[in-house]
């Protein structure tokens, strides 16, 4: 017979029969095979990012991901790792609307007319004072850090919801939560340091344009504190680019 039809009702990972016995095997690393409105060069990036993936997952005991933007959503495009003794769904595809403060890494490097794009019009002047100064912050520590929050939690759990409707635009919802979500202070102290959940980087190809964001699902534990954590994933970030033909921030 003939396969007709195929479909994946809900995400997990397939069971094997191998040795005389059964069982599962975890993948090191998962790519999306087409993203809607991406370019092919995009999606090269994503291989040539997956062995430094896989290494910087092994390294920090901490999940992993590469996302790019697809025009006016950034998309995860590909995972690897997750951390130790937590089961965390492998957001592989899920898009979410380009706009502050998330994505600040891929126009804190870009040109003016990036920047008016990502902050948009309808801000007061006081707004996009404040969202200037979170790219220079970016730009100065060379990667973005988010923080844990309410709003983080209650966007995780809406972007949960809407995993699968890919074909759905974003609810007012996710945009209203992600507006709260708190990124990049300008100081971390002791307390804040805490709540610190997400290390992105950079990836610059060979026009020096930003084509991948790297982040690390960061959780403190024995030799990953965030010094640690944010050397890895900049290194990381750096390898990816000196592949790509691009130049790797110092």
């Amino acid at each position: 017979g003939a396969v007709r039809d195929l479909n994946i009702d809900r995400a997990g990972l397939p069971l094997l029969f191998f040795h005389g016995g059964y069982g599962r095997f975890t993948p090191l690393s998962l790519a999306a095979l087409d993203v809607p409105g991406a370019l092919s060069n995009q999606m090269r990036a994503v291989d040539e990012a997956r062995e430094e993936m896989d290494r910087l997952s092994a390294e920090t005991s901490c999940g992993c991901t590469a996302s790019m933007r697809a025009g006016d959503e950034l998309v995860i495009a590909a995972s690897a790792g997750a951390p130790e003794g937590h089961s965390i769904p492998i957001f592989v595809g899920q898009r979410v609307p380009f706009m502050p403060p998330a994505g600040s890494v891929f126009v804190a490097w870009g040109s003016e007319s990036e920047i008016r794009e990502w902050i948009g019009t309808a801000v007061s002047p006081e707004v996009e004072a404040g969202y200037r100064a979170v790219l220079a912050v970016v730009r100065a520590r060379g990667c973005s850090l988010g923080l844990l929050s309410q709003a983080q939690r209650a966007t995780l759990g809406e972007l949960a919801r809407v995993n699968w409707r890919a074909r759905l635009a974003p609810p007012d919802e996710l945009r209203a939560l992600m507006r709260e979500l708190v990124y990049d202070p300008p100081e971390i102290d002791a307390e804040r340091e805490k709540n610190i959940r997400f290390i992105t980087a950079p990836v610059f190809d060979a026009a020096g344009q930003v084509t991948l964001a790297l982040t690390l699902s960061y959780t403190p534990g024995p030799g990953t504190g965030l010094s640690n954590a944010v050397a890895c994933v900049k290194e990381a970030a750096g390898r990816i680019s000196e592949r790509l033909g691009g130049v790797a921030l110092r």
